[in-house]
């Protein structure tokens, strides 16, 4: 009875403190049966406190928690999850089962950033980023601070600038909350305006701006048609509309005369200078005389006798003469006859009944992605080699990264990834095998591509270890869906961005995930994942060009989620309708994830 009375105490004072002491005799009279906030002890007859368990490990494979009966949990995050030292130089490691593994160096000569802003081009030697060229000297590396002058790198090292001069402005160019200027080297802020003093933002149609809570702050808009001129005419008459200023429509400042050249000046407006004597105009017929300018007019030439020769700028219809004032042509060449225009990237021109009529051009691709493929005029197909280092990826992450070297594709280093497997589109993975309750395949009308529906049998859990925040999060990291027919009929990936995912509740409960793309031409528009319950995946449309035409089965369906790949093989019960239906139902694990 002496114990129950003292725990009833103790509930009441939690409720509401008392002055009144709580008095015990043994330390199990002070336990509250929570071993997170530490053990309570009896002392001098009174209930002490104890100090709460920290439960970090200083390990990034754990996720660290505490448990109220069990204390300190210490629960191995997802395999594959990285636990980077920092040093990409020494290999890439990952977090395998519970505990952070070396990764495999990369080759001497590989990419990497020493954190020098005065140096380009660092790459690993030794396992160690070392730096590579140093960048011009003068090259900015500034700080961010604009009132210790302004840093530039002096042989690869950044050095500190001359400061300006006290009251130099900087900050963030807000009067409202005080004027900044440069004190000693630091920026520093001026005294504060009082409320509703005048400032300016710059812009004429939000209204005349005052000073609230230290932000310059927008007044009544002026009508809209007020003028917010730049005081440059040639760019029109700017003028105030919904509270932003719209630009004029430009002057047009052509006067009509062929014989000035018409021009805006921002200072006087239109210009209309003269051309010099003897500048052609007029209508381009030579055989009524060659129009000359002569005093800013265009005055008519003389006309040249029956029989002149004149130009038409076709050669196909013969040598043309002046007959009538008018230039006109002759006996046309025959068919076939050569009017090259001297490029042969449009191919050979020839006559054809008068008119010349366009060739064949030169097709110049070579289907080499380290070379630039154009055409010369004069000299025909050209193909530029393109400089060492540019990407020729064929987006298999597996192979590494593609680049040009002498006019060559040359295969980048494969990703290091362990004991995981590498998948073309999400690198390293870790392969799950799970088994499938059914998918359809649906055919639509000709041209909008298949319908498909997939449902698991087997639960993809999300909880332990937490997908949230690691690797394996598709939030984080999106998601991949591939479809394949084992006899041939198709093999296709579509990725699933980041962006389209989201958490089902909040995150740190990780109760699963949901994909949603609203584009119905999208080959995947929807993925459900629940935390231990059954994955649906649904889409369908233009975008998924799969044949019916025969049977597809056994068809893989691979889910991707982050550095997670869940991998089912449809076959056995299966009903195909050639061209309209695939179905497949009770899938057991396939013996490995399709390659």
């Amino acid at each position: 009875m002496r114990i129950l009375l003292a725990f009833v105490t103790l509930g009441v004072l939690a409720a509401a403190p008392v002055t009144a002491q709580i008095t015990c005799t043994t330390d199990a009279q002070c336990a509250d049966g929570n071993a997170c906030n530490g053990t309570e002890r009896c002392l001098g007859g009174t209930c002490r406190p104890g100090t709460p368990l920290q439960c970090a490990d200083t390990s990034p494979c754990t996720a660290d928690s505490c448990d109220t009966l069990f204390g300190c949990q210490h629960a191995p995050v997802v395999n594959g999850t990285s636990c980077s030292d920092g040093n990409a130089c020494n290999g890439a490691e990952t977090c395998q089962g519970g505990i952070c593994q070396a990764g495999t160096p990369p080759p001497d000569g590989r990419s990497c950033n020493t954190g020098n802003p005065c140096t380009n081009s660092d790459v690993c030697q030794g396992g160690v980023c070392v730096p590579g060229v140093f960048r011009p000297d003068g090259s900015g590396c500034s700080d961010g601070n604009a009132c210790n002058g302004r840093e530039t790198c002096q042989q690869g090292v950044c050095s500190a600038g001359t400061p300006p001069a006290n009251g130099t402005p900087c900050g963030d160019d807000d009067p409202c909350n005080g004027t900044d200027t440069c004190q000693s080297g630091i920026c520093r802020t001026g005294p504060v305006p009082a409320e509703g003093s005048a400032c300016s933002d710059g812009f004429v149609c939000n209204g005349v701006e005052t000073c609230h809570n230290q932000v310059c702050t927008a007044g009544q808009r002026p009508p809209d048609g007020t003028s917010c001129s730049d005081g440059k005419p040639c760019n029109g008459d700017e003028t105030c509309a919904a509270g932003i200023c719209r630009s004029g429509t430009s002057p047009s400042c052509d006067d009509g005369n062929q014989c000035t050249n018409d021009s805006c000046d921002n200072t006087v407006g239109c210009k209309h200078t003269v051309r010099p004597d003897g500048a052609r105009c007029g209508d381009g017929e030579s055989c009524n005389g060659q129009e000359t300018c002569q005093a800013g007019q265009c005055t008519p030439g003389t006309v040249p006798p029956p029989g002149t020769l004149c130009e038409d700028n076709n050669t196909c219809n013969g040598v043309e003469f002046c007959q009538n004032q008018k230039c006109t042509h002759g006996t046309p060449l025959p068919n076939g006859s050569s009017c090259a225009d001297s490029n042969v990237c449009n191919g050979l021109e020839r006559c054809q009944n008068g008119v010349c009529t366009a060739g064949t051009g030169l097709q110049c691709g070579d289907t080499n992605p380290c070379t630039l493929d154009g055409c010369d005029p004069l000299s025909g197909c050209t193909h530029l080699v393109l400089p060492n280092g540019t990407s020729c990826d064929d987006h298999n992450v597996c192979n590494g990264v593609e680049t040009c070297q002498s006019a060559t594709c040359t295969s980048g280093a494969p990703p290091s990834c362990g004991t995981q497997t590498c998948d073309p589109s999400a690198g390293c993975v870790v392969d799950t095998l799970i088994s499938g309750r059914k998918l359809l395949l649906r055919a639509g009308k000709p041209g909008a591509g298949l319908s498909v529906k997939v449902q698991t049998r087997e639960q993809i859990i999300t909880s332990a270890p937490p997908f949230a925040g690691t690797p394996a999060d598709p939030v984080l990291h999106g998601g991949v869906v591939r479809l394949r027919s084992l006899s041939g009929g198709f093999d296709e990936r579509f990725t699933l961005p980041k962006e389209n995912w989201d958490y089902l509740r909040d995150p740190e409960q990780n109760r699963g995930f949901r994909y949603r793309n609203r584009d119905r031409a999208a080959a995947i528009r929807s993925v459900v994942v629940k935390d231990a319950r059954l994955t649906k995946i649904a889409g369908g449309g233009a975008d998924l060009q799969a044949s019916l035409a025969v049977d597809p089965g056994p068809v893989e369906v691979t889910l991707i989620l982050g550095n997670q790949r869940y991998c089912m093989g449809f076959g056995g019960e299966t009903s195909w309708d050639p061209e309209r239906r695939f179905v497949a139902q009770n899938a057991p694990p396939p013996g490995a994830c399709p390659p």
